[in-house]
């Protein structure tokens, strides 16, 4: 067959259709914005984590690696533009459809991976926080697993491979397995289910951590800001239920919208990931602006008062020294991380604001919602032994 013939040749376009549109546009645009949010947020986490814990994480090298297949994804969507994504397939030649199907091939391979990775970063992230446990060793296995799993029924699905992008040349030349129909559908139901078990991780062990219920809300919701993948995963799903029947026919047209979620779904999952880490980055914003109300609203003589308490004591003013400086010893004697130290005191900062009806002192006023009244309980034990024996020298 002739490779330049175009489909509208072998196969007129039924009545109705309008080969004048286009979706590239607007795909190409709302692709550009979540990747350009996805390659600002991940800097940021870096910058972050190297200014806080002065070296990277094997989680922050794995959403690293997991950077160069997203950006694989994004350069395939606007490469397959031009063979004819996101316009009706009678305007294609048979050529350009062999192309296009063989980046759609090499696609599905990256999405799998992509989001394998990312999955797997975010877990190893559970595991630094708190430690491994039954659901992350079962989350863990399960991406693994996912991931491998896909693959294999991808490369399976039409014997020989090559047929999955030259059916449209020779339709004789070889045969599906399954209905591919069936792995688009299965292949995005075990990913909800998979990110299911991810979410899920780290809610059980912070409702056994001696919190206020408030606070216990809070840092869930921090934790559960990945969540919003939930939400891409299923549009893509709606998406992928159209391609069938008809459907399946005006591939170009169709698979355009999937191809969209695709680049999405893994882009709001690194969002999500590195917005915990991102928490001084607020605070330090927040910080910005009460020290302009400060400057604006307290008088210069006041401000400088109460730097006279904390100089006078040798108290430093620097609101991430003195987070920096609260270092909670874990069971094993090791010292947590200084970002586990910012998720946790983070609700214990926002729910210990004072009240509103409740007036503040002077010095609560210039420190904001930066401060932390801390108690400490100590217990004292003395040796007799080692008395008695000094005692008698």
């Amino acid at each position: 067959m002739n490779l330049s013939t175009t489909i509208a040749e072998l196969s007129p376009p039924p009545a109705g259709v309008d080969l004048s549109q286009d979706q590239n546009l607007g795909n190409n645009i709302a692709i550009i914005v979540v990747c350009a949010l996805a390659a600002i947020v991940l800097p940021i986490r870096i910058f972050v984590r190297i200014r806080t814990n002065k070296t990277l994480r094997v989680d922050d090298w794995i959403m690293i690696i997991a950077m160069a297949p997203l950006g694989a994804l994004f350069a395939i969507n606007f490469v397959a533009d031009h063979y004819g994504l996101g316009k009706h397939v009678w305007l294609c030649t048979v050529g350009h459809m062999i192309t296009m199907k063989k980046m759609l091939f090499v696609s599905l391979v990256i999405y799998n991976f992509e989001l394998c990775m990312i999955k797997i970063s975010i877990l190893m992230f559970y595991r630094r926080v708190f430690g491994m446990n039954p659901l992350n060793w079962l989350a863990c296995f399960f991406a693994i697993g996912w991931f491998i799993g896909c693959t294999v029924a991808l490369c399976f699905a039409a014997a020989p491979i090559s047929y999955f992008w030259t059916q449209i040349a020779d339709e004789t030349g070889g045969h599906y397995r399954y209905s591919f129909y069936n792995y688009y559908i299965g292949n995005a139901a075990t990913n909800v289910v998979c990110d299911f078990l991810v979410m899920a991780v780290p809610i059980p062990i912070v409702w056994r951590l001696k919190m206020r219920v408030a606070q216990k809300i809070m840092v869930s919701l921090v934790l559960l800001l990945g969540c919003f993948v939930f939400a891409a995963s299923v549009i893509r799903i709606h998406y992928l239920t159209k391609i069938k029947g008809e459907g399946l026919i005006d591939i170009t047209w169709t698979i355009a919208p999937v191809c969209l979620w695709s680049t999405i779904e893994p882009c709001i999952s690194v969002i999500g990931s590195c917005l915990p880490a991102m928490q001084p980055v607020v605070q330090w914003a927040l910080q910005l602006e009460h020290n302009y109300y400060i400057r604006k609203h307290m008088p210069s003589r006041a401000r400088g008062s109460i730097r006279g308490i904390f100089h006078g004591t040798g108290v430093s003013m620097n609101a991430s020294s003195m987070e920096r400086s609260i270092t909670p010893i874990d069971s094993f004697g090791g010292k947590k991380e200084d970002d586990v130290v910012r998720l946790f005191a983070h609700a214990a900062r926002v729910e210990a604001s004072p009240e509103p009806d409740r007036d503040l002192n002077p010095l609560e006023e210039y420190l904001g919602l930066n401060y932390i009244r801390v108690q400490h309980d100590v217990e004292v034990t003395i040796d007799r032994k080692s008395e008695i024996g000094s005692e008698s020298c």
